[in-house]
């Protein structure tokens, strides 16, 4: 959803890195206070690590503002791994449910090696396609159907495309 934002949020007017960074910082406060748990939202010190610089409070209070106005304060975004999470929760790889948060953390528990294995190849095409400019103007519900292909083909499930997963992500292969 950060990602998301700032792409919403690019001005037209060059910013420097310390302005970028304070957008950047403010898309992924406002994206966790939104999405996230309050303990999910990261503090300052890690931020202040990640840009190496100080964060004073009231520039990034002025920067959100701003950003909340530019967007209008419209802050649902349907990215493609909320489409994906769906999807797996449904059951698109096995009977087995998961939670929303299982496609966030690893499982701990030693019957969910393969589980692990396909989180973790979600998030690596998740990542990759959310990176990947190409992918811009392509609608959210396609290309988290695209990573659920991909992660069903590098786990060499058979039928990688059935009826059912075209009833559940109500595309076809």
């Amino acid at each position: 959803a950060a990602i998301a934002y700032l792409d919403r949020l690019q001005p037209n007017e060059t910013f420097t890195r310390f302005q970028w960074q304070m957008l950047a910082i403010c898309c992924i406060l406002i994206s966790a206070k939104y999405n996230e748990c309050e303990e999910h939202v990261p503090d300052f010190a890690t931020l202040e690590d990640i840009t190496q610089q100080t964060i004073n409070n009231e520039i990034v209070l002025s920067h959100e503002l701003w950003a909340l106005k530019k967007m209008g304060w419209k802050l649902n975004v349907r990215t493609p791994m909320a489409f994906v999470t769906v999807y797996v929760h449904q059951g698109a790889f096995s009977d087995t449910k998961f939670s929303t948060y299982d496609l966030m953390e690893q499982r701990s528990d030693s019957e969910s090696d393969e589980d692990n294995v396909v989180i973790q190849t979600i998030k690596t095409l998740a990542s990759m396609a959310t990176l990947d400019v190409r992918f811009k103007g392509i609608p959210a519900s396609i290309v988290g159907s695209a990573i659920l292909y991909m992660t069903r083909c590098e786990l060499g499930v058979s039928d990688v495309w059935s009826d059912a997963m075209s009833d559940l992500t109500n595309h076809n292969g």
